[in-house]
């Protein structure tokens, strides 16, 4: 009977399988067995593990149709016959002492559970490094669960394949089949017998950072099916009385920080998966509340409400609706001053298609035919007159032609935009996440400034809101302002408090941000589609993001984005005055070598000095308040 038994789920890494199995055999402890369970790999992996297993004994190769790592590994189990089991990942390596030190620690002490530190990717200078058995630094502990979550010295990481365990200790326990991330419910549940365990202060694995790898695969709604899954089988293991404080401090430490990540999990999800994947987190959050174990007690507040605001959109029976596709219909403003359509603008109301049946467009501007033939097959209805009436005389423009249509009564949602701001990106997962939101409207982004209200470049309207007398009333009240700050006191502002007096229910996507307009990385970050205008045509050099420095890292990050969407604000750019071309320019081109060329200085009279090429272009003058 061998004293360790080393287990190695295989599938589909014959690129790092040899590396993992000489990493076995060339080990200084020589009492084991190496099971390796072929889990239906479809590549060589098979031949490689025959052809070790005819240059040594100890490989004993098993092979079963593919039922994932969590069946391999069980299986394997059902193999071994050694003393201590160990459990090795097939695309990583050990260290040429990790099985002699993990057996010295082990019977020395009488340890149940041996836990060592790991490396990510390859380290040639540890993986030769000769340890010396007496001088390695470890700890002792009977409550290893209270070293999962610290960020201290001695900590366990909630893995498999850094801990060699006793043979007895697994008993009852197997890996949960069907799901993805099936090490920390494994590990927890063997925590929960409160082994003796050694936590050695040595890093004796090497973690491989392979893209193929089960945590490197896209995000998809499984995921977070297979979280909840495994959530729910901790708190199951940690139900005894006998287990009060392990249940209360993973409540605390372990689960905000899992939710947290599942929260990322469904912020990174493209469109097609978004909403599924929020709805599945939803389901999981109700069944923690159920089971008293989210609370803001054991959340951050903030965070907590966040979930709270989840699973108050995302009902249970959210997969079921909305069966039919909103009609919805646009009423797009426009204002230029050479009465022409930029490329943006078309961009925009390409992307208002996807989203929208009908686009009506009003510009506050006359325009040649060959302008107006640009929107042929976009649009629905397109005016070009100058009523002088900003934005809003635009909107109540379109608003009047849409009660004259015949299907006025089928439109279920009535979308207001304009051409103020650049697309970056598909706007349609924005429609997806609002249509479970419940409210009457929403708009992009909810500024305080003055009075909160619902910026009026993006605001959807449902059919109980735009056919209601208030609404009505409103629109007719728009009358010809003598200046844009008229337009925003007199008409954005008041709109969302006449709505909510009306018993209307508003919204922001974007909400708690101070200025919105003004942080364009923050609100892109956040999964605003759109980006302003003016902060490429108007940037200021007092705040980060609207600098020219901020303008440089806006233009990269939406080239990542969307290239079809950065070619359009570019063309648009280069149509400003020279002066604006040369400052986007000397940002975006001269922001990674700025150290040689672009030169910013605050002198001691409180002037910002900028420099190109030692020759000083612009000098801002710094007011400084009383008191300072």
């Amino acid at each position: 009977m061998p004293t360790v038994s080393v287990i190695v789920p295989v599938y589909k890494v014959e690129k790092y399988l040899p590396r993992c199995l000489e990493s076995v055999l060339v080990q200084t402890f020589t009492d084991f067995e190496l099971i390796c369970i072929n889990d239906g790999s479809p590549d060589s992996c098979l031949q490689i593990l025959e052809s070790y297993a005819q240059r040594d004994k100890r490989i004993k190769v098993f092979s079963q149709e593919n039922q994932g790592l969590s069946m391999a590994r069980n299986n394997g189990l059902k193999q071994a016959s050694g003393q201590y089991i160990y459990f090795l990942d097939s695309d990583d390596y050990i260290h040429p002492q990790c099985l002699e030190i993990a057996i010295y620690f082990a019977k020395q002490y009488q340890a149940d559970l041996i836990s060592f530190d790991f490396v990510k990717g390859s380290n040639d200078k540890i993986l030769h490094n000769q340890y010396q058995l007496d001088k390695i630094p470890f700890k002792i502990t009977d409550s290893p669960v209270f070293l999962g979550t610290s960020k201290k010295t001695w900590r366990i990481a909630f893995n498999s394949w850094s801990k060699l365990f006793k043979r007895e200790i697994l008993d009852g326990i197997d890996f949960i089949g069907g799901i993805h991330f099936e090490d920390y419910p494994h590990t927890l549940a063997v925590l929960s017998k409160k082994p003796l365990t050694v936590v050695l202060k040595a890093s004796l694995y090497f973690y491989t950072l392979n893209e193929n790898s089960i945590s490197h695969q896209k995000v998809n709604p499984s995921q977070i099916r297979d979280y909840h899954i495994g959530v729910r089988s901790v708190f199951e293991k940690y139900a005894s009385p006998q287990l009060v404080r392990e249940r209360i401090f993973l409540r605390k430490h372990f689960l905000w920080r899992i939710l947290k990540h599942q929260f990322k999990l469904c912020q990174w999800a493209d469109s097609e998966n978004r909403l599924q994947m929020f709805t599945q987190f939803a389901t999981e959050l109700r069944d923690l509340v159920a089971q008293n174990l989210l609370s803001w007690h054991n959340q951050h507040l903030i965070t907590y409400w966040a979930y709270r605001k989840i699973m108050k959109d995302f009902p249970q029976n959210a997969t079921d609706s909305p069966k039919a596709k909103p009609f919805r219909v646009a009423i797009f403003a426009s204002y230029d001053s050479e009465g022409k359509i930029h490329d943006y603008v078309l961009n925009y109301i390409q992307k208002l298609k996807q989203v929208c049946q009908k686009i009506v467009f009003v510009a506050d501007n006359e325009a040649v035919d060959l302008e107006q033939k640009k929107l042929d097959g976009l649009v629905e209805f397109k005016q070009f007159h100058r009523h002088g009436e900003y934005d809003f005389g635009s909107y109540k423009i379109g608003y009047e032609w849409l009660l004259k249509q015949e299907w006025v009564n089928q439109v279920d949602e009535l979308v207001i935009c304009n051409d103020s701001c650049f697309t970056v990106g598909s706007i349609k997962p924005l429609f997806d996440m609002m249509s479970f939101s419940r409210c009457d409207f929403w708009g992009m982004t909810l500024a305080n400034t003055r009075k909160p209200h619902l910026q009026s470049f993006f605001l959807v309207f449902k059919k109980n809101v735009f056919h209601s007398v208030e609404f009505k009333d409103f629109i007719k009240s728009i009358k010809s302002q003598k200046r844009v700050l008229d337009v925003i006191l007199n008409y954005e502002i008041p709109l969302k408090a006449l709505l909510e007096k009306a018993g209307f229910r508003g919204t922001g996507y974007i909400q708690n941000l101070k200025s919105p307009h003004q942080r364009p990385l923050t609100t892109l970050s956040k999964g605003m589609p759109l980006v302003k205008k003016k902060c490429f045509l108007k940037p200021k050099i007092s705040l980060e993001e609207t600098s020219l420095e901020g303008v440089g890292r806006l233009l990269w990050k939406i080239k990542k984005i969307s290239r079809t969407d950065y070619d359009s604000i570019l063309s648009f750019l280069k149509e400003s005055p020279f002066w604006l071309t040369l400052r986007i320019f000397c940002c975006f081109y001269f922001i990674k070598i700025r150290r040689f060329f672009y030169f910013r200085k605050m002198k001691e009279n409180g002037d910002i000095v900028f420099k190109i090429f030692k020759i000083p272009v612009y000098r801002l003058k710094i007011k400084q308040k009383k008191g300072i």
